[in-house]
């Protein structure tokens, strides 16, 4: 999906991957939940080395079943005395202040901007356009830009939603997790298993034929609850010679769904919290370094840093000039980008003379001595040159001037 220029670096989070510190498998050590494993297609284990391993994975049954259909400060009083030629000159510069910054747009500016909407209609772009409406709002002084920029965002949001709106439940489900932030993998797991042990019926449960499947069932909800293999095995024992084991599987099956759709819920919830958590935390950043930038008087000796500049700052830092495969790019990888090597060369050339230098206490300290040692180095040869050139000076005698002493501040 493309970005627009109001996008920031911070605005879309795709992934949240590196954010989360989920488990790749879905394991537990209560007797509520477990391993999901795969029980085995080949005969029932009547061993410990038939038993499947606890690898922490989810895994299916090779046992084919039909897929069921899913889808300001207080002054005095006088102080507040407005005459009303203040309050006619004031309005009179308000208004003076919003010609300049609205100037009018003329009919072959607005011939231009309506020709490059209808070029977005005719290719496919914009769904839908209306010419006239356009027009209109131009003339009642609206951006034509602005006005392209919200065309084409609700011509995404259109389409998002009519795609959304095709999407089978089961894709749905995948798409939401994905915007929550869930790992498809870790989604995918779930949601296969979940699958499987859904699409057992009760008919399953009474044939005899699928008794293999419905030991290995028993056993993975035994070792979830916590049973060593011996104790699972001895449970699986009593259970044949009791003739329950069918029962037993019914009853497992049922729990391993609660089970997967508890974990569902979980891993969800947690994605969700994380990626609030990730944008709390962008803001409070962004906070931070507002603050920092408008602390910041000077970093050069006696080059002012002002409002507008500290603006711009702030803004290299949270607003991309341009994208690359959807991805954002800030203004200083934008630069480096044109040449690393010598960026990173000159980056530690920098740092070499001082300029990135900090105090013991974290305080930024830049040291300009060797290049103000190198400037007034050249500048005294450069005078020394200069009055070397010309002729012995006498006060009170009027001497033409050289072009040597013309020049004498040039290179300051």
């Amino acid at each position: 999906m493309s970005k627009t220029e109001q996008d920031t670096l911070f605005g879309g989070i795709d992934s949240l991957d590196d954010y989360i510190n989920l488990d790749e498998t879905i394991t537990t050590t209560t007797k509520e939940e477990g391993n999901i494993e795969e029980p085995p297609s080949d005969k029932p284990g009547t061993s410990d080395k038939d038993e499947p391993k606890d690898d922490g994975t989810i895994e299916i049954p090779d046992k084919k079943v039909e897929d069921k259909d899913t889808k300001d400060d207080s002054k005095p009083e006088d102080e507040f005395i407005i005459k009303d030629d203040d309050i006619d000159d004031k309005k009179e510069k308000e208004s003076q202040q919003d010609e300049q910054s609205s100037p009018s747009i003329d009919d072959a500016q607005i011939s231009a901007y309506t020709n490059f909407m209808e070029n977005l209609y005719n290719t496919g772009t914009l769904s839908s356009f209306d010419k006239d409406e356009f027009v209109k709002q131009v003339k009642d002084g609206k951006d034509p830009n602005e006005l392209i920029v919200e065309a084409k965002k609700n011509e995404i949001e259109s389409r998002v939603k009519e795609e959304l709106d095709s999407l089978t439940d089961e894709d749905r489900a995948i798409y939401e997790g994905k915007k929550a932030g869930v790992p498809l993998d870790r989604l995918g797991q779930i949601d296969k298993a979940l699958n499987y042990y859904e699409s057992l019926d009760e008919d399953f449960f009474e044939n005899s034929d699928n008794e293999d499947v419905v030991r290995q069932i028993v056993s993975i909800d035994l070792k979830n609850r916590g049973f060593s293999e011996e104790e699972v095995q001895e449970q699986l024992d009593i259970y044949e010679e009791k003739d329950t084991l069918m029962s037993k599987g019914k009853k497992a099956n049922s729990t391993l769904i609660n089970n997967l759709s508890s974990q569902k819920e979980s891993v969800i919830k947690e994605s969700e919290e994380a990626k609030k958590q990730q944008a709390q935390q962008i803001e409070e950043y962004k906070k931070q370094l507002k603050d920092t930038i408008s602390g910041i008087d000077e970093i050069v000796p006696d080059l002012k840093i002002n409002k507008e500049l500290k603006d711009q700052l702030y803004e290299d830092f949270t607003k991309p000039v341009k994208y690359e495969d959807d991805r954002p790019i800030d203004v200083i990888s934008d630069v480096r980008n044109k040449n690393p090597e010598m960026f990173d060369v000159a980056l530690r050339y920098y740092n070499r003379l001082g300029l990135f230098n900090f105090d013991k206490d974290g305080k930024f300290k830049p040291d300009f001595s060797k290049i103000n040692n190198n400037i007034r180095t050249k500048e005294s040869k450069r005078i020394k040159n200069i009055v070397s050139n010309n002729d012995a000076f006498i006060p009170g005698n009027k001497q033409k001037s050289t072009k040597g002493n013309k020049d004498l501040f040039g290179g300051i």
